[in-house]
């Protein structure tokens, strides 16, 4: 079982990780998660490369938290230079990226706050959408004092993280978006967004039974059956970090139902397609061959909306590429970051 707190270990090798900066070619349907053209170049030059970042001490991973308008804010912190804000996805924490704050620590101050309604951060009274998740994260930068900052997102994080750097683009100096979907043409995910105040309301009242139910939720979701269940769905194989998974399973136990409302209806949220067209940063996006949720021609969807972006597809990998191939995953923010 892996440990944060080792140093980083070598990448594997044969992992398959293609880059991109070409608008793909026309795909196939959505369904058949397809790999982009053999002919696509290989971006180089851009500082992405495939080695591994240097040894270092194991950096002191500290949590606080903050008390915001809004609400408290939980966050993990750890490090020291330029400021990179993570962003989680629906089920998680800012324990997601402790890894990468074990990798990216010696060459930035990370933060990787729970959203609302996740981890340690209490939810809100009203249910999370895209711009109010954007602008609790624009309030987390100001309270810490931070007018500038790199930016990563995973799922539900890539989709805020995007929105972030749509609302306020000078802000952002670099951005990572994970596998991040979009489906510009999806009728009923507009009906949800328009429709959604009923679930809403439903799930906030029976909120309290649910409260009441969460410490049974985290037993079953770290039992066998089920881990294995949505282990299937998430990834494409086993875990390259199993004590990153059996933490994801204990929050994904605990998050806010509404916001998979949130996470589902994002993939055509008209607040995130405005938003990634009016991205300036320089962006990469990275994303799973096999991943069954956020497929590769959604996120050639995405590609093809934000000036100048760059694609790295990696082989053999799901929704969870941190969990996947943590050694691959960080070595590629490492190089794309720190460029």
């Amino acid at each position: 079982m892996p440990h944060h707190d080792d140093p980083p270990t070598p990448i594997r090798r044969g992992q398959g990780i293609r880059l991109s900066t070409r608008k793909p070619a026309p795909l196939e349907p959505l369904d058949t998660s397809p790999p982009l053209p053999p002919d696509t170049p290989i971006a180089r030059g851009r500082g992405l490369r495939l080695t591994s970042t240097p040894e270092t001490r194991a950096p002191h991973i500290r949590r606080s938290a903050i008390q915001m308008a809004s609400g408290v804010i939980s966050y993990l912190q750890s490090g020291s230079g330029p400021a990179l804000i993570l962003l989680h996805g629906f089920g998680a924490s800012g324990n997601f990226w402790r890894g990468v704050l074990h990798s990216l620590s010696p060459q930035h101050t990370c933060y990787a706050p729970d959203l609302p309604g996740f981890g340690n951060s209490p939810a809100r009274n009203a249910a999370p959408t895209l711009e109010s998740l954007a602008y609790e994260i624009l309030a987390f930068a100001d309270s810490l004092g931070l007018d500038e900052f790199d930016l990563a997102g995973h799922a539900l994080g890539a989709a805020v993280a995007a929105t972030v750097a749509g609302l306020q683009p000078d802000r952002v100096n670099r951005l990572v978006l994970t596998s991040l979907a979009l489906r510009p043409f999806a009728p009923e995910l507009l009906a949800m967004i328009v429709g959604r105040s009923p679930f809403d309301a439903a799930l906030t009242m029976a909120r309290p039974v649910l409260d009441l139910w969460r410490p049974w939720a985290s037993l079953a979701m770290r039992a066998k059956a089920t881990s294995q269940l949505l282990a299937s769905q998430l990834m494409a194989g086993a875990p390259g970090d199993e004590q990153l998974w059996q933490s994801y399973l204990v929050d994904f136990a605990n998050a806010d139902g509404r916001a998979a409302l949130t996470t589902y209806a994002a993939h055509a949220d008209p607040t995130l397609i405005a938003s990634l067209e009016a991205i300036r940063a320089p962006t990469l996006l990275i994303s799973g061959k096999a991943d069954r949720i956020a497929r590769p021609a959604q996120a050639a969807a995405v590609l093809e909306r934000i000036p100048g972006a760059q694609l790295a597809l990696l082989e053999m990998c799901g929704h969870l590429p941190p969990i996947e191939f943590p050694d691959a995953y960080n070595t590629i923010l490492h190089d794309f970051l720190c460029a």
